[in-house]
């Protein structure tokens, strides 16, 4: 049993920097343990995928490093000189303030409205999608396959109309709701946040980059709550958790976590310039793969 955990784990952490479903990939590992091995349940503990987070922290905070280190290290100066050395701030010290606290309050309504989805899919139906099985999978999975192919409707517009590069609009008010809402919907089975909350800024017509960027800018406050309070936390409560995965792991098991991490890392970067270059529609082809294999399994 072990064994198949330390599978779902690896997936779960290199699948969890790709557009197309962790959950979902975990959740067919568990099917086709069940199918081809006999291990039934094959499913992640709660407090281990809230674990889990962690490195998908680390791997947004590397990949991202050269973009929110700087400005960050400008505001909390700012905030140092505000508050401490009473000195008044200049017109574009101001300005860069106000887009960080513009930025802030966004992510935040966006996270508020995926909070009542959470409530309302993970813990108001849990039961009645915990019942669904593997066709409701599969649905998930065609409509990650559709949301990564509709990039590319995206890049054959983008020479002509509203999607010009001059033409593209900033992430305001309306944008944080929508994406809020499309990144709750993404807790269904199978259907990829990261792919949807991209695919959904680049319809709102935000540039790719920016895109990119806000899918994991809205995700960050939400994996960092769920590491600590529902994964750490956890730990520290029952410290025989921890004991019990070193135990049923070990050295080996370990190690392969941590180059599963250095895969991540590198697959987000490798996305990262996907979506930069309009070209992360691609993966909609690997998702055929997930969706053959369901169907074969039927």
């Amino acid at each position: 049993m072990e064994s198949i955990i330390l599978v779902l784990i690896i997936t779960q952490i290199i699948v969890e920097s790709l557009p197309i479903s962790s959950s979902g990939h975990v959740a067919l590992a568990g099917l086709l343990a069940n199918k081809f091995w006999g291990i039934p349940n094959a499913i992640l503990p709660d407090f281990l995928d809230h674990l889990l987070h962690g490195t998908a922290l680390a791997a947004i905070l590397i990949v991202f490093f050269k973009d929110w280190a700087f400005p960050v290290k400008k505001v909390i100066q700012l905030c140092i000189q505000f508050l401490f050395k009473s000195k008044p701030l200049s017109f574009s010290q101001k300005k860069l303030f106000s887009l960080f606290t513009k930025i802030v309050e966004l992510v935040i309504v966006a996270d508020l409205i995926t909070s009542i989805f959470y409530f309302v899919i993970k813990i108001g139906m849990h039961d009645f999608f915990e019942n669904l099985g593997p066709n409701f999978l599969l649905f998930g999975f065609i409509i990650t396959m559709l949301l990564l192919f509709s990039l590319r409707l995206i890049r054959n517009n983008s020479t002509s109309t509203a999607l010009q590069v001059g033409c593209y609009e900033p992430f305001d008010f309306k944008k944080a709701i929508i994406l809020g809402a499309v990144q709750g919907c993404a807790l269904l089975p199978g259907i990829s946040r990261f792919a949807s909350t991209y695919v959904a800024g680049c319809w709102l017509k935000i540039s790719p980059r920016r895109a990119f960027q806000i899918s994991f800018l809205i995700h960050l406050p939400l994996i960092v709550a769920a590491f600590l309070f529902l994964g750490i936390k956890d730990i520290f409560k029952k410290p025989e958790l921890f004991q019990n995965l070193n135990a049923g792991f070990g050295t080996h098991g370990f190690f392969l976590i941590l180059s599963a991490t250095i895969i991540a890392i590198l697959a987000l970067n490798l996305c990262y310039k996907l979506a930069v270059k309009n070209k992360l529609w691609w993966l909609g082809f690997y998702m055929l793969i997930p969706i053959i294999i369901l169907i074969a399994c039927n």
